[in-house]
């Protein structure tokens, strides 16, 4: 049987991740689903994805802040050794709601800088919060 998170257990995760992230002054941007959804219709999602800025200890903070939620997050070992060096993003589970972030870290210059510098802030009515997406790519012909 497919457990799949319940519509407020999700919007009460993700604006969680969101106010922690401003807390501590972590920038970020929601993209995937959760940013499809804000620029035009709304589709399924199970997880929401987040490109973060944030250094060493930035991330120290955010590991220690979501381990007193008593849900998962990667540890800071894992993200510094494993996640950082290979591009690839971190999650925090709530195992129990069945809600999952994947954060991706970048670095501030190249695409994934730019496109954090292009991101804006949006209230999503989905979420009844105001918070920071990636703005659509437009290519020009």
């Amino acid at each position: 049987m497919n457990r799949y998170p319940e519509p407020e257990n999700q919007r009460s995760f993700v604006v969680r991740v969101v106010q922690t992230l401003e807390k501590l002054h972590i920038p970020y941007a929601i993209g995937g689903s959760l940013a499809a959804m804000v620029y035009s219709a709304p589709r399924l999602t199970m997880d929401v994805d987040i490109m973060i800025l944030a250094d060493e200890a930035s991330l120290a903070r955010l590991v220690e802040e979501v381990n007193s939620w008593g849900i998962y997050i990667a540890p800071l070992e894992t993200i510094l050794e494993q996640d950082l060096p290979h591009g690839l993003p971190f999650n925090i589970y709530d195992g129990a709601a069945g809600t999952r972030a994947d954060l991706y870290p970048v670095r501030p210059v190249g695409l994934a800088g730019s496109a954090i510098g292009r991101r804006r802030r949006i209230r999503s009515e989905i979420l009844d919060i105001e918070a920071w997406f990636l703005s659509p790519c437009l290519q020009r012909m």
